[in-house]
């Protein structure tokens, strides 16, 4: 399902979808703009995990991840910015 996100100088509209949710090994990104970097943060705002991308999607290895709450942030090509839950 995706998860919407916008930003509120440019008010833009992001869609991001994140697949599976809960994920285990393998986390599935898509988004309605090309992406250029993803972040996964967890709940002490430290970033666990950045991967550079220049897509609409990523498959990102989390097998390392502790299980837990995470955010993943998103950003664009052209500068949007959206999160999501994990």
């Amino acid at each position: 399902m995706p998860t919407k996100a916008s930003n509120i100088e440019e008010n833009v509209a992001l869609e991001i979808a994140l697949f599976p949710n809960p994920a285990t090994n393998i986390l599935n990104i898509t988004s309605s703009e090309t992406i250029s970097e993803i972040e996964i943060v967890n709940t002490l705002g430290q970033v666990v995990k950045r991967i550079e991308v220049n897509a609409d999607n990523a498959v990102c290895d989390v097998e390392e991840l502790k299980a837990g709450v995470y955010v993943v942030r998103i950003r664009t090509l052209s500068g949007v910015e959206g999160s999501a839950t994990l």
